[in-house]
């Protein structure tokens, strides 16, 4: 047994291991971007909601329509990555389509 687990690191180890780097990378990177942005973001929401330490309406509007439409990209992104599976039917976007079309 030992020995099929040491051919395979043979031979897939350096893939294997890129993967994983590459992994890291990028799950730093949309961390730190995640942090940079958001942070702030909130703060600012938090500050300036009706009900806040610096109620300003405007600003609120603004920044709470920024979050909703940022909030949204990952979504279109999974029904983007989900449409080669549309003639399959088996895709939630087109689940939800098919669903949304029998209401009309």
């Amino acid at each position: 047994m030992f020995e099929s687990i040491a051919a395979f690191w043979a031979e897939y180890g350096n893939v294997l291991t890129d993967g994983v780097w590459d992994t890291l990378v990028m799950v730093v990177i949309s961390t730190a971007f995640a942090y940079l942005i958001g942070l702030p973001l909130g703060v600012a929401l938090i500050l300036t909601q009706p009900h806040g330490i610096r109620p300003h309406r405007g600003v609120y509007r603004v920044l709470d329509w920024i979050v909703n439409i940022g909030r949204s990209v990952p979504f279109l992104s999974l029904i983007h990555l989900s449409e080669p599976t549309r003639l399959l039917s088996s895709s939630y976007a087109v689940f939800c389509l098919k669903k949304k079309m029998t209401y009309l």
